[in-house]
C-alpha cells in the first residue's frame, strides 16, 4: 500500500490513519509519500508517485477539488497542484482511495485521464468552519467550531478504521465503501440519541450520501 500524505498543518488531524496502518505492516509493504511545502519536495513526491507500480493500493490524504490534488502546505507556502486532473493517468490500473474534499468530482472529471482507475471518493470534508461555504446545504446546517472538532474526531476514527481494513489483500474498494456507510450510520445515531447533536448528524448524512465509489 501507497499512502500520499502531503505536509500541511490543516489536516494533522489525520495522523492516526498513518499510525493504524504503521501498526498493522510489518513487513515494510507500506510505502508513505509526503510532500513537504517547497518546490524540490513537490517534484520529489511527483517522481515517487510516478513510480508506484501498477495494481497498487495507493491512499491519498489531503486536499483536493475537483481538478487537483494539492500538496505540502506552510505559512510562507501555498499549497499548489500536486497531481492535475489530466495527470491522473499517472493513477492508471491502481486502486485509489481519495480522503480529501470533493475528490467525487475529481473522480467524475478526470475519467478520461486515468482509464477508469478504480477509486472512491467524497464530498467536502470540512476541516475547518472557513470550508463551510464551499457547500451550500452543509453552510445551512449552523455548524459550530466544536461541531468542527468533533467531525474532525469521526473522520479520523472512521478513516483508520476504513484503510486497516482495504490494506487486507482480499478487500476491495466496494467493500470499503460499504463498511464506510455502515460505520457512518452508526456514528449518525449516536449523534442523535447519545450526543443530542442533530447538526452533526446532518453533516454526516451529507459526507455518506456524496461518497461515491466506481
Amino acid at each position: 500500500m501507497y499512502i500520499i500524505f502531503p505536509n500541511d498543518p490543516t489536516t494533522d488531524f489525520m495522523d492516526p490513519v498513518l499510525d493504524a496502518v504503521n501498526n498493522l505492516v510489518i513487513d515494510g509493504s507500506l510505502k508513505v509519500i509526503r510532500c513537504a511545502a517547497d518546490d524540490p519536495s513537490y517534484e520529489k513526491a511527483r517522481r515517487e508517485i510516478q513510480d508506484i507500480p501498477p495494481g497498487s493500493k495507493v491512499v491519498f490524504i489531503g486536499h483536493s477539488t475537483s481538478s487537483m490534488l494539492f500538496g505540502g502546505e506552510s505559512v510562507d507556502y501555498p499549497r499548489a497542484a500536486l497531481v492535475k486532473k489530466d495527470e491522473m493517468g499517472l493513477f492508471k490500473d491502481r486502486q485509489l482511495f481519495l480522503i480529501s474534499c470533493f475528490s467525487a468530482g475529481l473522480m467524475k472529471s478526470s475519467r478520461p485521464f486515468r482509464n477508469k482507475a478504480s477509486c472512491l471518493g467524497f464530498g467536502l470534508l470540512p476541516s475547518e468552519i472557513g470550508e463551510l461555504g464551499d457547500h451550500g446545504n452543509i453552510s445551512k446546517i449552523g455548524l459550530t467550531e466544536e461541531d468542527i472538532l468533533s467531525f474532525r474526531e469521526i473522520l479520523s476514527e472512521v478513516m483508520s478504521y476504513l484503510v486497516a481494513h482495504w490494506l487486507d489483500d482480499g478487500k476491495t474498494l466496494y467493500s470499503t465503501y460499504d463498511l464506510f456507510k455502515v460505520l457512518v450510520n452508526k456514528k449518525i445515531n449516536d449523534c442523535l440519541l447519545k450526543e443530542n447533536n442533530a447538526r452533526l448528524a446532518e453533516l454526516l448524512f451529507y459526507i455518506s450520501h456524496e461518497a461515491v465509489v466506481e
